[in-house]
């Protein structure tokens, strides 16, 4: 092999490397960050005031009276209609209602954007994955695409390996449906906040089901009597529940204190961005991962020596102090060190042949 193929080889090879970590980003959530149920056209509890909602709940461009049978009692949040229509449900409980009509319509637009983006993506890791039936499968981070629907009728897994930055995105091209009583089971440090799930119709969580990550729904989200939402329920219809726990993911933005001028997505590889915050549902205990989300659960972080708003190794979340497990100069990712080491190495080969 001649130098100048030697040369182009080993560049090739390199650029390769450099390309393979490419993953998928969290979808961006915007204003509907904070949110756990967003809907357009109605809100509602098949059995009055039995759902109990941790997050947002926001209705529009349909008035507040849309919002049937939800009880402030049992919302941990705000409910923001854009006309003061919401009545409080069966006990006329309105005290945690705010009625403001820009940011409804920031938060539905936001919802929008958020299914427009997880719709639009290209180059799925698979399709048609088990013809529409993922059910006993275990599937590990990635873009997974279906022209069809997608029926979950036995449990599917959904493990990251290990990495707590993993993100998958799930974009259907009909219903979404999860039989009774069945669930999808996070391991290997899985977070449900940044698991999405686009569906061009409508999302049925069957009777006792437990479902793990954020519903982008094209028309209608139905979860039935009993079952268990660890994510977000967002509709360009409707939202109708039955005696549900819903609540939005408690993994956490990032905001580095130092100065970057990127923030929001923590990269294990990169310290331009935090790459350890303290988990809220684990109080104290750090992680790496990729945290996009804000935090709905309380919690104390430690305060490092030396941290502050100017600099150290610390960061702000949620108005605590969370450990970072690096301070804030920045390093490029893996890939890139790996392409200049071996440019490196290819120049001191060259020279060596010269001579």
């Amino acid at each position: 092999m001649n130098i100048t193929k030697y040369l182009v080889f080993i560049l090739a090879l390199m650029l390769m490397v450099a390309g393979v970590s490419a993953t998928q980003a969290p979808v961006t959530l915007g204003a509907a960050n904070g949110f756990s149920v967003v809907a357009q056209t109605l809100i509602s509890d098949a059995t009055p005031a039995a759902s109990h909602i941790t997050g947002n709940v926001n209705m529009d461009p349909a008035a507040g009276s849309l919002i049937h049978d939800i009880s402030c009692k049992n919302v941990v949040g705000t409910i923001y209609d854009n006309n003061a229509g919401y009545t409080g449900g069966y006990d006329s409980n309105t005290s945690c209602l705010v009625t403001d009509a820009v940011t409804t319509l920031a938060v539905q637009q936001a919802m929008v954007t958020a299914y427009n983006d997880a719709r639009g993506r290209t180059g799925p890791d698979a399709t048609e994955l088990g013809s529409g039936n993922i059910g006993g499968m275990t599937l590990h981070p990635g873009l997974y695409k279906w022209s069809t629907g997608v029926t979950i009728p036995t449990d599917v897994t959904l493990d990251c390996l290990g990495n707590t930055a993993g993100v998958y995105v799930f974009q259907i091209g009909q219903t979404l449906t999860v039989s009774n009583g069945k669930k999808i089971i996070l391991a290997g440090g899985c977070r449900p906040g940044n698991i999405f799930w686009q569906t061009d119709t409508s999302t049925t969580i069957g009777t006792t089901a437990v479902f793990n990550g954020n519903i982008l729904a094209g028309t209608a989200i139905t979860v039935n009597a009993g079952a268990v939402l660890n994510g977000r329920a967002f509709a360009q219809t409707a939202v109708t529940m039955s005696a549900n726990n819903v609540t939005i993911p408690t993994v956490l933005v990032c905001t580095p204190n130092w100065g970057c001028t990127h923030y929001g997505i923590c990269q294990p590889d990169n310290k331009e961005y935090c790459d350890m915050v303290v988990d809220p549902e684990v109080c104290g205990q750090t992680y790496a991962g990729n945290f996009s989300e804000f935090p709905t659960v309380a919690c104390t972080a430690p305060n490092p020596a030396g941290g502050g708003s100017s600099g150290g190794n610390s960061i702000t979340v949620g108005g605590t102090q969370a450990v970072m497990g690096q301070s804030g100069s920045e390093q490029p990712p893996a890939s890139t060190i790996l392409l200049v080491l071996g440019a490196g190495a290819l120049g001191i080969y060259l020279l060596n042949k010269k001579k």
